[in-house]
């Protein structure tokens, strides 16, 4: 994933030495001289870094901390001047700034402060969607469960696969998902759950995709979606059989180019994250009742594990109560 990464500075030779060398150091870089086209491109470019001058001739560049936060409350912020001084970096860091350097500074002390912000976002992100606890258990001895634990542990070496996984309510469909996402190489990275059945049609698209700044009554600023805090991990759509057809059309889209587009949004997003997704539904006959969409159900059941209720596997009687009863 290219980072992106704002200037704002007035001075020219500080600015363009700032954007050409980040550019070389591989981030996508846009630049300003004035707060006020810092604004208009902060909403256009959507950058994960702003780095702001604190001076920008009458104006404080800490002053405008939180009009770029409410663009995007993750935008991580580093305050860049001549004129620092320990009340002014603490003042800034209190108003929402990541951290504050001073000039004349080098490149390399640059990227190190940009990586520090990068990673203190995807820790609090994890610290957000991550649930706590230990990786639940899939208790069983049957050959039907050996068997899922063999998907289960193909599946976690192969973690760009997408799958379905189908079977009765309570047969542990949300175990099975979140044991492939630990096992996997993206377990340092979100898993986020999803349930299709519990989200009204209306807000769908917003709650997985997000949007921006007036997209809509009430959208008073920039909001990521589900898919996009999930980036680098996993995806689990609970009951994907509820979706409406709407957003089975985009999902489709998405996992075909895994791009999206925020509501009210002119660019494309690019993530990348694996989607599994489960359902009790006989997806097969609201094919037929046209409620699911043929190609998404193709798309998805590339690879599919199925999950036998417990009646038609006794032997894994003792062992659920054993575990229970410990």
């Amino acid at each position: 994933m290219q980072y992106r990464v704002l200037i704002i500075d007035d001075e020219y030779l500080i600015r363009i030495s700032l954007k050409e060398g980040l550019t070389d150091l591989g981030y996508l870089t846009r630049e300003t001289e004035t707060i006020r086209e810092g604004l208009a491109l902060a909403e256009q470019f959507k950058p994960d870094v702003v780095i702001l001058d604190n001076r920008l001739g009458d104006a404080l560049g800490m002053e405008y901390i939180e009009s770029i936060k409410k663009i995007d409350e993750d935008i991580q912020i580093i305050i860049i001047t001549a004129y620092g001084s320990v009340s002014q970096a603490v003042q800034a860091i209190r108003r929402g700034a990541y951290d504050y350097v001073q000039k004349p500074f080098d490149i390399e002390a640059i990227d190190i402060v940009i990586r520090r912000a990068l990673e203190e976002l995807k820790r609090r992100r994890r610290l957000e969607l991550l649930s706590s606890g230990a990786m639940p258990d899939l208790i069983g001895e049957s050959p039907q469960m050996k068997r899922v634990k063999k998907q289960i542990e193909l599946l976690s070496a192969k973690d760009g696969v997408d799958l379905l996984i189908r079977g009765e309510t309570g047969t542990g469909k949300g175990v099975v998902a979140c044991q492939i996402h630990q096992k996997s190489g993206r377990r340092n990275f979100p898993m986020v759950k999803i349930n299709c059945s519990a989200i009204p049609e209306n807000l769908f698209e917003s709650e997985l995709f997000g949007h921006e700044k007036g997209a809509f009554t009430g959208a008073s600023a920039r909001k990521k979606g589900l898919f996009e805090l999930a980036n680098e991990g996993t995806i689990f759509l609970d009951e994907i059989g509820d979706m409406p057809l709407s957003m089975q059309a985009k999902l489709l889209t998405f996992l075909e180019d895994r791009k999206f587009r925020r509501v009210g949004g002119l660019g494309d997003v690019e993530v990348n994250v694996r989607v599994i997704a489960a359902t009790n539904h006989p997806l097969e006959q609201a094919i037929r009742e046209k409620t699911f969409r043929e190609d998404l159900f193709f798309r998805l059941n590339a690879v599919q594990i199925d999950l036998a209720p417990l009646r038609e596997r006794r032997e894994d009687i003792e062992p659920l109560c054993r575990y229970y009863l410990d």
